[in-house]
């Protein structure tokens, strides 16, 4: 489906950008989030998420205006005492919850259908996306004007938020240590290992099984402390109570790493019923992972044999551009994207400013990663990592790293808490950082006032 579209310049200014591995198919739990309102005041759309998928990688801006809105209500409201919105994050854990262990039964099953696991997994996670994202953005402009204007409160709220349940990739990476304290036969090891966490490595790009050799290299290359954070009382006069802020700041962490351990177990469902399609009517599955799972049913279904032709066109140019809009992406053209591109590309000074999400300074040399699966292999021990975002494949590199930089992410982002519990400095929040900064720039990251000094161009 094509649609003409004018860009507004003030309306992409200061955009929400996401970039991560993606196939259009593997993105079909979210595009429900584009058409779906759920039942609460603080839910938001994403028909204005305008995506460009390349060979295998995502780029998406998303307008801020409405995320801004609702999110400066919630911080309000939540100071006041209120917990309306909390309580949404509470039952939406719940619900995240309830899918991913109808997952893990799915997956023990082998089941190659869309079944109840595809329902409980679409529903929960475009639920997420419409009411996770109206709190976490907002969140890390309220956290970053508290650093500028009253510094205490800022470093008290950031230790409080700190001290958090673990991830599921440190509890990975806990049984990982364990089980290699307990076995001298690493297949044994990895038998056991593989068993609750093969998903591990998945991504929107598709599975990605471990083996053993990689096992085997991963454990060498983790460094990462799994020891709970200080609990230490930090006495300082506070301007205000922030103890409902803080409580909603953790729950909004636990579902965000709720969100993405659903996904990542799904994957594997999703990949074992799009190739059960493809041997059943003889598509490619190259083409079909172009397409989100609603036009592939409507490929198949419902006769639409538009969707097999526009597949094998992304597929032959390797790209797609879009709007999200179920049951799909509205196509876009190339320039439509550029222009939205290029507002949100303009660069910015020596100094850069964003977001501590894990206090510490460190000095080192840049080394930009966008995937990490091609970025470990020139990835030097000490290094800083700087990238859109990341996600569970970056953690032998985070372990490597001496700092992390981040263009994008809240406080409970993926980056945000493994550097906590890897005690590494991190800085969230700096726009366009992997443009600006350059791989064997010189830069001094002091995440605890959230700035990042360029000492040698």
């Amino acid at each position: 489906m094509n649609q003409k579209n004018t860009i507004i310049e003030k309306d992409w200014q200061n955009a929400y950008k996401w970039q991560f591995q993606a196939y259009p198919f593997f993105t079909s739990v979210y595009v429900a989030a584009s058409t779906q309102k759920i039942d609460s005041k603080y839910s938001i759309f994403f028909d204005d998420a305008i995506n460009y998928f390349h060979d295998g990688n995502l780029i998406l801006f998303k307008k801020s205006g409405t995320i801004l809105k609702v999110g400066s209500r919630i911080i309000k409201e939540t100071l006041m005492g209120k917990t309306e919105y909390l309580n949404d994050l509470i039952s939406l854990q719940h619900e995240l919850e309830n899918a991913i262990k109808v997952c893990h039964i799915a997956r023990r099953n082998n089941e190659n259908e869309l079944g109840k696991w595809w329902d409980k997994t679409e529903s929960a996670l475009f639920h997420t996306t419409n009411l996770l994202f109206s709190f976490d953005y907002p969140f890390d402009n309220f956290l970053m004007e508290l650093s500028k204007k009253r510094p205490n409160d800022f470093h008290f709220l950031i230790n409080k938020i700190n001290d958090n349940q673990p991830s599921f990739m440190t509890e990975a990476v806990t049984y990982l240590y364990k089980l290699n304290k307990k076995n001298k036969n690493f297949d044994v090891i990895f038998t056991k290992f593989i068993k609750k966490f093969s998903w591990l490595q998945n991504t929107y790009s598709g599975p990605s099984p471990l083996t053993i050799s990689w096992l085997k290299k991963y454990l060498h290359n983790l460094k990462i402390e799994t020891s709970s954070s200080s609990n230490k009382k930090i006495n300082v006069k506070l301007s205000r109570d922030y103890g409902s802020l803080i409580k909603l700041a953790r729950t909004a962490a636990i579902v965000r790493d709720k969100k993405k351990e659903l996904l990542l177990v799904a994957v594997d469902l999703m990949d074992a019923w799009l190739k059960n399609i493809c041997r059943q009517h003889h598509f490619s599955y190259k083409c079909l992972r172009w397409l989100t799972v609603d036009e592939i049913k409507n490929l198949v279904f419902n006769n639409q044999t538009s969707y097999l032709a526009a597949a094998e066109k992304y597929e032959k140019n390797r790209r797609r551009f879009g709007l999200m809009f179920s049951p799909g992406y509205i196509d876009v053209s190339q320039k439509t994207w550029e222009q939205v591109l290029s507002i949100n590309n303009k660069r910015d000074s020596e100094i850069l400013h964003g977001v501590s999400a894990s206090p510490g300074v460190y000095t080192g040399k840049i080394n930009v990663v966008l995937n990490a699966q091609a970025g470990i292999k020139n990835f030097k021990h000490g290094e800083i990592l700087v990238t859109s975002m990341t996600r569970p494949e970056f953690l032998p590199l985070m372990s490597k790293a001496g700092a992390f930089i981040t263009e994008e992410g809240g406080i409970s982002c993926h980056a945000a808490i493994v550097a906590r519990e890897m005690k590494k400095p991190c800085i969230i929040g700096i726009k366009n950082a992997t443009k600006i900064l350059k791989n064997g720039d010189l830069v001094k990251v002091d995440a605890k006032s959230g700035i990042v000094t360029k000492l040698i161009k």
